[in-house]
């Protein structure tokens, strides 16, 4: 996802800058991690659940 909020505020991924954050989805409120680097577009991920179902 592109847009996220950190601070009570909608902010895009693009536009982060120094350690801003933490960051939820504006969504469901859950945590999401923001992931940047050389080959991708700056985005935000949801982070894993540790609880799995079998």
């Amino acid at each position: 996802m592109l847009v996220a909020m950190a601070n009570n505020k909608l902010i895009m991924a693009s536009a982060v800058m120094g350690d801003v954050g933490p960051f939820i989805c504006p969504c469901c409120r859950l945590p999401v991690i923001y992931k940047h680097g050389n080959y991708r577009i700056p985005h935000f991920s949801h982070k894993q659940s540790k609880i799995r179902s079998s």
